[in-house]
């Protein structure tokens, strides 16, 4: 159900934010589809072996920026306004290649060569 690859005890990155970023990737991308049910707090610390207390702090702030909504007694479920999610997700992207357009120019690089950059990175996905 959810995708360990993504959390990694040798990241540097807190573990709640970590599963916040898995959530919303998998959301953004389609494999989690609005009304598509998460695992419980519980289900996903064992199965990521984390605390509890990390997966509800992911959860919490994920109901708050309204990725996710759960329901008392009812499980917790992906959002049916994912498109805030994804419109997010596109500002956060944009964010980031303003940031390498930046450090590119820095460099002194060609708008090819980051082209190109860019391009051998996606061949690794």
């Amino acid at each position: 159900m959810f995708n360990s690859k993504f959390i990694s005890k040798n990241d540097g990155t807190p573990m709640y934010l970590q599963i916040i970023e898995s959530i919303k990737y998998k959301v953004v991308l389609g494999d989690w589809p609005a009304g598509f049910q998460l695992p419980s707090i519980r289900e996903l610390a064992l199965q990521e072996k984390v605390s509890v207390i990390t997966v509800k702090q992911a959860y919490q702030k994920l109901n708050e920026e309204g990725v996710i909504k759960t329901y008392r007694g009812k499980g917790t479920f992906v959002a049916h306004n994912i498109e805030q999610t994804k419109d997010n997700a596109k500002q956060d992207l944009i964010l980031h290649l303003n940031k390498a357009i930046k450090i590119a120019d820095s460099l002194k690089m060609t708008v090819n060569d980051l082209q190109a950059l860019v391009e051998g990175l996606c061949e690794q996905y």
